[in-house]
């Protein structure tokens, strides 16, 4: 069987998006895939049905390079919402859970792969507070006129983010919101953390 290059599953993905879109059929991306990089049918065809599957949230049951998982998962990352790359996650997941049923391993790298990006999703987030007042504008028109912008940040503990998801689970104290209510098995786990005291105003309060 011969090695899929870079090329060719980096070409796999723009494929998969235009099947996604509904632009392309796959029957015809395998077909443009063994003329355009050479890459056999049966790969082809593996290749854009794992990225199908990834980009739908659904099981898929083939296994494709390390390297082509951490192509796919840099681009995905950079280019999809919170909520569809969390499909492809959940995808990827389904299929490493299948794959340990085969009793053939429980391809480690690529779990390792997908932690790392589960993590990164639930990173703290900088909460940036814009001033809300803006002074009277002179009436008539004004070219070239200087302004000043100034911003406040005002940055989040993890250690309390943790604290709370601990003894709370995974929904909001706050607004009671519950990703996996709303948005099914891949909301599992995500959670954006409100605060009962706003963060503009804790440094003047006692907690």
């Amino acid at each position: 069987m011969a090695t899929i290059t870079s090329s060719q599953y980096q070409a796999a993905l723009s494929y998969a998006l235009n099947i996604k879109s509904g632009s392309l059929s796959l029957s015809k991306a395998i077909d443009q895939l063994v003329v355009d990089v050479a890459l056999g049918a049966g790969s082809a065809k593996d290749y854009l049905v794992v990225l199908s599957a990834m980009l739908e949230g659904h099981v898929y049951k083939r296994t494709i390079k390390i390297d082509a998982y951490n192509y796919y998962f840099k681009q995905f990352s950079h280019t999809l919402s919170v909520v569809d790359f969390a499909k492809v996650i959940h995808a990827t997941e389904l299929h490493l859970d299948y794959y340990s049923t085969l009793g053939r391993g429980n391809q480690l790298t690529v779990r390792s792969l997908v932690d790392s990006y589960k993590a990164k999703l639930t990173l703290p987030v900088t909460e940036v507070i814009y001033p809300d007042d803006v002074p009277p504008q002179p009436t008539g028109f004004t070219e070239g006129a200087l302004k000043q912008v100034t911003i406040n940040a005002y940055e989040r503990d993890p250690k309390a983010r943790k604290a709370c998801i601990a003894k709370f689970g995974a929904i909001c104290q706050v607004c009671d919101f519950d990703f996996e209510k709303t948005y099914g098995a891949i909301g599992k786990g995500f959670i954006h953390v409100h605060h009962k005291v706003d963060l503009a105003t804790i440094h003047r309060q006692d907690l």
